[in-house]
């Protein structure tokens, strides 16, 4: 683990549930992000090859590419943080309209295993 990740945080990071993916070396890697601030994220990724210092470009949903660097790993878990900072009515869109937990009135539990809850939709 990188000593970037016990650093105090310069911006609140939200609990969420989004799916996003992200490209390594032309290989595209499917994720499922658990936290988000406007300047970085932390997602799942259970084979992940990434690397602290790695560069990348994140997809969350269909809104990116984001340009991003790796700060942390551990275990399944990845640390990045963003190039530039995500621009407000965009991060607002993220947190408050894609996140499938708060769609559904479910607030997720951020697992610290390689076990990720990803709620269900609810029957209409």
């Amino acid at each position: 683990m990188d000593s970037d990740r016990g650093e105090a945080r310069k911006s609140e990071r939200h609990g969420l549930a989004v799916h996003g993916n992200y490209r390594l070396s032309g290989k595209r890697h499917d994720v499922f992000f658990v936290e988000l601030s406007d300047k970085g994220c932390r997602f799942y990724d259970r084979y992940s090859p990434l690397e602290v210092g790695d560069d990348i470009n994140l997809r969350i949903e269909d809104l990116g590419p984001f340009g991003a660097t790796v700060r942390w790993r551990s275990a399944k878990y990845i640390g990045v943080q963003f190039e530039t900072p995500l621009y407000g009515p965009v991060f607002d869109h993220i947190r408050d309209k894609l996140d499938r937990a708060a769609s559904a009135g479910f607030i997720p539990r951020i697992p610290e295993t390689d076990q990720v809850v990803v709620p269900l939709r609810r029957a209409s």
